[in-house]
């Protein structure tokens, strides 16, 4: 009896919460070792990126999980009875909302019987190091419960496969009602054909690795029928692709831009709802102040703006949101200052506040 509780607190003593720590320094479990650890572990996050592989009996203890994010991401490779033990993960069986995320991002390659059962799972996933695929193994993924849905190890696509993920959607079938996200951010560059299909995607769809988009291109994603379209990849855009994507019923966000005309400005205003972010914009003429100033929403940032003639000043002075910040501005004349020091909605730098 004595030897069993000692046995025990050595036990206790080397695993905490169930695991030795740090968890991503495990390179193998056996089964029962799996389950001993999930059964005391209680993290938000279990990291096991130690693991290279893993049987479906590990797979299966593991699904077990009640930690919301599952780190596997050190698997290169896994077979169809791994991954649909997987695929029951989930933290709270008893929960409808399928916020958990599985991280499979060491996959480089993955067949149709494994993206079939993976295509079960009800919680987010990440296949960040696929590099490419089918269109049948994206339409079985494009099957996930979860919300999203993250492919940025994708350079490109063709038409076929845009038009298999652009069905995701979780609802379909029962699982999350949280805005589905499908994240291609790795994409450098698509062609009409492939606008055309991912268009038709109802989420946020990320396409930040887009440094540029022709008039063509821009003149599908006019039409684009989700939520959000991510383009913060662009630095500038020319003025034809700014009228086509005005257009874009949704929202669409450009962190990254560094010039801006009306047409966009207008685009900006109309779609965003909480805060636009130009941080990157180190000039602007007084119609795209204009329209920037009727936003009604939480934040404007424009700190990247250095200096301001009079007449943008002004029109930022009939600014219609909370917030604008204009914290980067460094040389300003007198008059300017004192028309923008009037607005206490206005965020000025400090030595802009302090000045009499």
């Amino acid at each position: 009896m004595r030897l069993l509780m000692v046995a025990g607190l050595v036990l206790c003593c080397g695993c905490s919460q169930g695991f030795k720590e740090p968890t991503e320094s495990i390179e193998s479990l056996t089964a029962s070792q799996a389950s001993a650890g999930i059964s005391r572990y209680r993290g938000y996050s279990l990291k096991l990126s130690g693991l290279t592989s893993i049987d479906k009996y590990v797979a299966r203890q593991l699904a077990k999980s009640r930690s919301q994010e599952l780190f596997l991401d050190g698997l290169t490779s896994i077979d169809q009875d791994t991954a649909k033990e997987l695929a029951k993960y989930k933290s709270n069986p008893k929960n409808f909302v399928c916020h958990d995320f599985l991280y499979l991002d060491g996959l480089a390659s993955i067949d149709i019987h494994v993206a079939r059962e993976l295509g079960r799972l009800r919680a987010r996933l990440s296949l960040n190091g696929l590099t490419s695929i089918t269109a049948e193994v994206a339409r079985q993924l494009a099957n996930i419960r979860g919300n999203r849905l993250c492919l940025r190890g994708l350079t490109s696509i063709d038409e076929e496969v845009a038009a298999a993920l652009a069905s995701f959607s979780p609802r379909r079938f029962g699982g999350a009602r949280d805005t589905p996200i499908l994240d291609l951010r790795g994409l450098i560059s698509i062609d009409n054909s492939t606008a055309k299909e991912l268009k038709n995607f109802r989420g946020t769809l990320i396409l930040a690795g887009l440094a540029s988009i022709d008039k063509n291109v821009a003149r599908e994603l006019r039409w684009f029928q989700g939520v959000t379209l991510n383009l913060d990849g662009l630095t500038t855009v020319d003025k034809d692709v700014a009228q086509e994507l005005s257009h874009v019923s949704g929202a669409v966000s450009f962190e990254r831009l560094t010039w801006i005309d009306k047409d966009l400005a207008k685009k900006l205003v109309a779609s965003q709802k909480t805060g636009i972010s130009l941080n990157r914009v180190t000039s602007i003429e007084r119609d795209v102040a204009q329209e920037l100033a009727k936003f009604v929403g939480e934040y404007m940032q424009l700190r990247g703006l250095t200096t301001i003639d009079v007449n943008v000043a002004q029109h930022f002075t009939k600014f219609q949101g909370a917030v604008l910040d204009l914290s980067g501005l460094t040389s300003i004349d007198e008059e300017v200052h004192e028309i923008l020091n009037s607005k206490p909605f206005i965020r000025l730098p400090e030595k802009y506040r302090d000045r009499k």
